[in-house]
């Protein structure tokens, strides 16, 4: 394309499928006003909230490891100890 540039090159498009809801009249005249208002599409609106919906439902990885990694015995709280003195150069 331009000689000493690099090209970057854009992440593969994931494959989408159609979906058929049934949802009240009123309901798809507010998503649409809304999509508008934010220059997108109702589709967009609805994958946005389940991607949400689905993220919010996953542990964060502390909530899936708790429990799993116990401390040695007797070895107090290492992270807290401090040295006595400090390391000169």
């Amino acid at each position: 394309m331009f000689e000493g540039f690099a090209t970057i090159k854009s992440p593969p498009e994931r494959m989408k499928t159609k979906l058929t809801l049934t949802v009240e009249k009123e309901l798809i005249n507010q998503a649409k006003t809304i999509a508008y208002a934010q220059n997108t599409s109702v589709s967009s609106l609805v994958e946005s909230f389940l991607s949400n919906l689905i993220l919010k439902r996953q542990d964060s990885f502390s909530e899936r490891w708790r429990g799993s990694f116990k401390q040695p015995p007797n070895m107090g709280n290492v992270a807290t100890k401090r040295p006595t003195s400090l390391h000169r150069r």
